[in-house]
């Protein structure tokens, strides 16, 4: 699905005048799956990835397919039973595998959902991210 959530960015941009620097992708579980095939295959990055209780998928292939090397921030509750806590741990070695890396932050005692903690830790990433302090 990447490729037309790809598109449909490139779409979007253009249609309200912004670039890649006016835009973080954010997601809860799938949506975090779709942020992180799409963002670090884009041939410019984005000015971050949010991601909450996800996974990354493709990470075998990431080393040969991303495009872009955006800022990340992964949240992921410890008592996750529908994507256990290890797939964060997956997603942050398949990153460091293809020579990039991500910030993370585990809630403790966090079911899947987001927490009090995840969303100040968002909102914090978010603001930097849009405010170019990563750049």
């Amino acid at each position: 699905a990447w490729p037309l959530v790809d598109a449909f960015i490139d779409q979007e941009l253009t249609r309200y005048g912004l670039t890649e620097s006016d835009l973080v992708l954010c997601g809860f579980s799938q949506g975090t799956m779709l942020s992180l095939a799409t963002g670090l295959r884009r041939e410019r990055p984005v000015a971050g990835i949010m991601g909450f209780s996800g996974a990354l998928p493709g990470g075998g292939r990431l080393k040969e397919e991303m495009r872009s090397r955006p800022p990340i921030m992964l949240v992921h509750g410890d008592q996750d039973d529908v994507l256990p806590l290890g797939f964060m741990f997956d997603a942050l070695e398949n990153l460091a595998a293809a020579g990039h890396g991500a910030q993370w932050h585990i809630s403790q005692g966090l079911p899947h959902s987001i927490g009090e903690d995840g969303l100040d830790i968002g909102r914090q990433f978010i603001g930097n991210a849009l405010s170019g302090r990563y750049r």
